[in-house]
């Protein structure tokens, strides 16, 4: 049992550590990502091709290519699902940085890393929701074919990478009423995913500076929101509404408060979009939870979301 925990805790190590040590051969490029918030769509593009033309060459190593790999990848769900003026940014231009995504994330599929299965479900979870009900079949599909093994390498890496994220994008689909056609729907284990995500602990994920727990990854806190109002719907809990509720008011009034003193830290640019989110959730529920049919109308309004 002991060295078993020793060499989980050993593999896990050797993850951070060899990130750290691809992120000083990237650490110009890695200057400009921490500045991403400032970017334009364009700009975010032409950094990605600057991490994609370093990670070609022919003297770079297995950990050189996963994190560069990552590193694009973040741009992509970024410039393609969370910029702040992402409504100005065409459909075209959103499905060209997920697809992007998804094709440059499958060249690290043999590492088997938690890496891999949370960019690679991240990614195919934002292409989807730029499609219609018919056009997402194709991407639940995917997302269904790799679902096991990534929960597996969750399981294994604490979590997985980023804060939980593979548990985060597992509660992000089973929490999603739009997902039920394809079977992926189901409230009770979009919670405990969540639940899960934000129980990860303290880890470093370079170039960001600071150990993040799963707790300090506001978006976790979102899918909790979003599972545990989705449940109530299920079970026609009019209260359990209001507790997925009490999360979204709690936390966007948390985000203000650490944006007005400066300390949303370097992830600020995805806080803020998942503060987007919540905000917009909030509003659902607020316009419904008055009517005398609020679940249907959370209901109507969660579908056409």
């Amino acid at each position: 049992m002991i060295r078993s925990v020793f060499l989980i805790l050993s593999l896990s190590l050797s993850i951070v550590t060899n990130s750290f040590g691809a992120a000083g051969r990237f650490s110009k490029l890695d200057e400009k990502f921490l500045k991403r918030g400032e970017l334009s769509y364009s700009e975010l593009t032409s950094l990605r091709g600057l991490y994609k033309k370093l990670i070609k060459r022919s003297s770079v190593s297995a950990d050189d290519k996963l994190y560069g790999i990552t590193q694009m990848a973040r741009i992509d769900i970024y410039r393609g699902g969370i910029l702040p003026n992402l409504r100005e940014i065409s459909i075209d231009k959103q499905k060209a940085a997920m697809d992007a995504c998804i094709e440059d994330v499958k060249t690290i599929k043999d590492s088997d890393s938690p890496q891999y299965y949370y960019l690679y479900l991240a990614c195919v979870g934002f292409r989807g929701k730029l499609e219609g009900m018919l056009g997402r079949v194709k991407y639940g599909l995917m997302m269904r074919r790799t679902q096991e093994a990534a929960v597996r390498a969750s399981t294994r890496n604490f979590g997985g990478f980023e804060g939980g994220g593979i548990n985060r994008v597992m509660s992000a689909v089973r929490g999603n009423r739009k997902a039920k056609p394809l079977g992926l729907y189901d409230a009770a284990e979009a919670v405990s995913f969540a639940e899960k995500a934000l129980a990860t602990p303290a880890a470093a994920y370079a170039p960001f500076t600071q150990e993040l727990t799963g707790e300090d990854f506001f978006e976790n806190h979102f899918y909790l929101a979003q599972s545990t109002i989705a449940l109530g719907i299920e079970n026609n809990d009019i209260n359990k509404v209001f507790e997925g509720n009490g999360i979204l008011i709690s936390k966007i009034k948390k985000i203000d408060l650490l944006n007005k003193v400066n300390k949303l830290g370097e992830r600020k640019p995805e806080t803020l979009g998942y503060q987007k989110l919540m905000k917009n959730l909030n509003g659902h529920v607020e316009a419904c939870k008055s009517e005398s049919d609020w679940s249907s109308c959370l209901s109507d309004r969660l579908s056409d979301n």
